[in-house]
């Protein structure tokens, strides 16, 4: 107990300290960085599928409009997905409920990395439903 004392004597509560840790976690987890992304756009979807192995297919109804730019689009026409990890299935979650609420999404995408669906399709890294 005798550093706990020590942070006493000079000033620091511990349970200040505590709770401006815990504002800075919150307030990084609030507000994440979507720097990896290349491009998004606002989207409806038109039909979302799923494969076999865990790939989850977007459709747009409207086209992807900037979301669809990247270095590994090759004109299929679709943005996909694994849903095999937690973050795949949260927004396998949330395409599926924005698509059945007929709301509007904002997709972003992979500046680099591809999925293969037939052809190769740029990959989904987050997706924002819009209310």
């Amino acid at each position: 107990m005798r550093w706990l004392d020590a942070f006493e004597r000079v000033g620091v509560n511990l349970k200040t300290m505590k709770l401006k840790k815990a504002l800075i976690r919150s307030l990084l987890l609030a507000f994440p960085c979507t720097a990896f992304s290349a491009s998004s756009s606002p989207v409806q979807f038109e039909r979302i599928a799923t494969q076999e192995d865990g790939t989850v297919i977007l459709y747009a109804k409207n086209g992807w409009g900037s979301a669809a730019n990247n270095s590994c689009s090759s004109g299929t026409g679709v943005l996909a997905f694994q849903a095999t990890t937690a973050g795949g299935k949260a927004m396998a979650s949330a395409a599926l409920a924005a698509h059945f609420a007929q709301k509007t999404v904002i997709v972003n995408t992979s500046d680099s990395q591809c999925t293969a669906v037939g052809g190769m399709a740029p990959t989904v890294v987050r997706i924002d439903v819009v209310y």
